[in-house]
């Protein structure tokens, strides 16, 4: 433009522009507003072709002798799919970066002949199958280190009696700031005491987050493992939740022994699983 090189333009995917909206910047330089529009471009996913783009289906488009269907031989499967579903098929078809943010399965869980699997292994046997044992205490003492460790202040509230649990399994607040800049959220925490080895499902985790009202912060604790697509979701829908999986839970637990001093891990969860004095605390 003007005999000068604009910019470096970079090929970063395709996709729809599914909304354009008339905007006012400023230009800080003349010291003026000026119109503008604002786009927003749905980029659609190339997992199928290895994110390799072939332009062959851009000169296709261009060949006014080929029929629509024959210039889509080199198009990309998600927008053969986006063009038999419309527009309810671009919520599956749209590139979800999101993806690189979740961790792997096999990084949720300990590594074979450790510390913190036989620690696992030590957790399980000690809450499976016995009623007076309840796993959920120790999950939202290890929720509260989580979450102190990481700047607020989390109240135990109580642990939900079984039959009546509403959905939760334990309940706390978070408070952040203090004086008057002050807030209090209330944390709805869900306890799975499942073999180190599972995989926990969306389903667990849809029925925690539907219980969630506004202002408050989920928390699942397990001791198996989050799915991908299970992250996804959560990342994807934006909701408060935290997600702490076993290999979670076993490096807390250690650290919690070793402050403990009064013994192993099972004197440990002996004395988590005594401790059974809930307070009201969300209105204090």
């Amino acid at each position: 433009m003007g005999n000068k090189v604009k910019g470096f333009p970079a090929f970063q995917g395709f996709g729809i522009i599914e909304r354009a909206t008339l905007i006012a910047q400023y230009d800080a330089r003349k010291d003026c507003s000026f119109s503008n529009f604002a786009y927003d471009i749905a980029i659609f996913d190339l997992s199928a072709e290895n994110e390799e783009f072939d332009w062959r289906w851009i000169s296709d488009r261009r060949n006014t002798e080929l029929t629509i269907k024959e210039s889509e031989r080199f198009a990309p499967r998600t927008w053969k799919e986006w063009n038999r579903g419309g527009a309810e098929a671009v919520v599956r078809v749209k590139r979800r970066v999101t993806k690189l943010l979740t961790t792997p399965v096999k990084y949720q869980r300990s590594k074979p002949r450790s510390r913190e699997e036989n620690a696992l292994k030590v957790i399980y046997a000690f809450y499976d199958k016995k009623k007076e044992h309840r796993f959920e205490l120790l999950a939202a003492r290890i929720v509260g280190r989580i979450l102190k460790r990481e700047g607020g202040d989390f109240r135990m509230g109580w642990v939900t009696p079984p039959s009546s649990d509403g959905g939760a399994d334990f309940v706390g607040r978070l408070d952040l700031g203090s004086g008057f800049s002050k807030i209090k959220q209330i944390v709805f925490g869900q306890a799975k005491c499942e073999a180190p080895s599972s995989t926990t499902g969306g389903q667990h985790v849809a029925r925690t987050v539907a219980r969630l009202r506004r202002g408050w912060i989920g928390a699942y604790v397990t001791l198996g493992a989050f799915s991908d697509a299970v992250q996804r979701e959560v990342i994807d829908d934006e909701y408060p939740l935290l997600l702490v999986p076993g290999a979670t839970v076993a490096r807390e637990v250690i650290a919690a022994a070793m402050e403990f001093g009064q013994g192993g891990l099972k004197e440990y969860l002996s004395a988590v699983d005594s401790d059974r004095r809930p307070e009201e605390i969300l209105r204090e």
